[in-house]
């Protein structure tokens, strides 16, 4: 039988990776293009707004216990469709 490791899987959301791939490289945040900056702003910015509307829209047509399936369900369908 196959021994088990004693690893540890973590999860990192997206800006722990950045900040981690930034650091680990020994890379300034300052040193970043302004175009970067931009668009690390716009995908910040444009799907927090688009999502929070999506979702305000859903609420008001359909059932919160609804919606929220479908928002926890999203990463599995996504996986599927991959």
């Amino acid at each position: 039988m196959p021994k088990h490791s004693n690893a540890r899987l973590t999860s990192y959301s997206h800006p722990q990776l950045f900040f981690i791939s930034i650091f680990s490289r020994r890379e300034r945040l300052a040193d970043l293009h302004f175009s970067d900056w931009t668009y690390f702003f716009l995908l910040a910015l444009i799907p927090t707004i688009f999502g929070q509307y999506i979702f305000n829209l859903l609420l008001k047509s359909i059932g919160a216990t609804t919606v929220s399936v479908g928002v926890i369900g999203e990463p599995v369908l996504a996986i599927i469709l991959a």
